[in-house]
């Protein structure tokens, strides 16, 4: 946006003036690097074009849901994939996430999760079964606030920290050095593990979101907006995050309004309209420019 709309931009870092420079005399890894410090950052992260794809981590046909604002559909994520999902306000694609959680029911249709039969009724359920999910709105929906950086990265997987399963008593120095794992593998910018998370940055906030399900490993990750609200460096070092999850052999749904991000980063893109699929775009010249006439049906 910087590059379509202003003649001049002045970077700041740390509460202080770097430069100010021409638009024109700036590449988009100039911008990073100034922003971030150090060499030159791509925002996107390389893809390997010829990698081979797992088995078929969820498929879903004919799923819609009670408020009709999804109909009858089908995809399958397979492992190492990054399938991006998308379309205009209010197309369907931002309530996947909610439909697979439980959070809304469906009234037809199948979901299956590794092969078998997945009813999904509640958060507690999809976690069972290696779902994970960065919701849209992490400060309500992604981290509590008030508690510190440590307990948020150990949110989903309580039982593994457990003293005993009676008590109920989380094993504090365990959970701690499993969540200061996370913190610095992900590089999360904090005073330090106790401080709360309501008081990071935007960035670093939704990289507790990350870190929460990097600890567990999902056989399934689902990303919503995964970078809305937060500055270029931070959004470099997500996309960096999901294709290693991928790579490593997690299935990755991103349902993403921003074009630019699914063309760099998904290996296929689905257009939605109106509640159902009406395209499906492979790596292969996948441009933002692809998606956004698919979008509006040119």
């Amino acid at each position: 946006e910087i590059f379509e709309l202003a003649e001049r931009v002045t970077v700041l870092k740390d509460g202080r003036k770097v430069t100010t420079a021409e638009v024109d005399d700036l590449s988009l890894g100039e911008l990073v690097r100034l922003m971030v410090g150090g060499k030159p950052q791509e925002l996107y992260p390389s893809i390997d074009e010829k990698r081979v794809l797992g088995e078929v981590a969820i498929e879903i046909e004919g799923l819609t849901s009670a408020d009709g604002r999804i109909v009858d559909l089908s995809l399958k994520v397979q492992d190492r994939e990054v399938l991006g999902v998308t379309g205009l306000l209010g197309a369907g694609h931002n309530d996947l996430a909610d439909l697979l959680f439980g959070v809304k029911a469906s009234t037809s249709g199948r979901i299956d999760v590794d092969g078998q039969p997945y009813h999904p009724t509640s958060a507690r359920r999809a976690i069972r079964r290696g779902l994970g999910l960065v919701p849209a709105e992490r400060r309500r929906q992604g981290v509590v606030g008030d508690m510190r950086l440590w307990e948020n990265v150990i949110l989903a997987h309580l039982d593994r920290f457990l003293v005993d399963p009676i008590s109920r008593i989380v094993h504090r120095g365990r959970a701690r050095r499993a969540a200061n794992e996370q913190i610095k593998a992900l590089q999360i910018v904090a005073t330090g593990p106790d401080q709360e998370v309501q008081f990071l940055s935007g960035g670093n906030q939704q990289k507790a979101v990350l870190a929460k399900w990097l600890l567990r490993r999902p056989r399934l990750l689902i990303l919503s907006e995964p970078t809305r609200g937060i500055d270029v460096s931070a959004k470099a070092e997500i996309y960096a995050l999901v294709r290693k999850l991928a790579d490593e052999g997690s299935a990755v749904l991103f349902a993403s309004t921003e074009v630019e991000e699914l063309a760099g980063v998904c290996d296929r893109v689905l257009v939605m309209r109106g509640g159902r699929i009406v395209a499906e775009l492979p790596r292969d010249g996948l441009t933002a420019q692809r998606i956004m006439e698919a979008c509006y049906g040119e």
